[in-house]
């Protein structure tokens, strides 16, 4: 899954996603990923998607969303997942 090109936005939120997600270890308010990367929130869920779509979070519907990185988004960042994502 490494292949996949990301646009710059896209690996500043799902980079901010992981960071978080290793402190919490739960899924991850839209509102606090804008506000790590400083994004606008509707543009973290437009981009959340957009990431969903290609395997790399998963989410929790409703109408704050919450997020959590998938075992692919590691690999597409080259970030060691193993003591990470379960």
């Amino acid at each position: 899954m490494a292949w996949l090109e990301l646009s710059m936005a896209q690996k500043k939120i799902l980079t901010a996603l992981i960071q978080l997600y290793e402190q919490d270890e739960g899924y991850i308010k839209g509102e606090l990923i804008a506000e790590s990367t400083g994004f606008e929130s509707d543009s973290v869920h437009s981009q959340m998607q957009e990431l969903k779509k290609l395997q790399l979070v998963e989410g929790v519907v409703g109408s704050v969303g919450a997020y959590k990185p998938t075992v692919g988004a590691y690999e597409v960042l080259n970030r060691d997942e193993s003591q990470n994502v379960p």
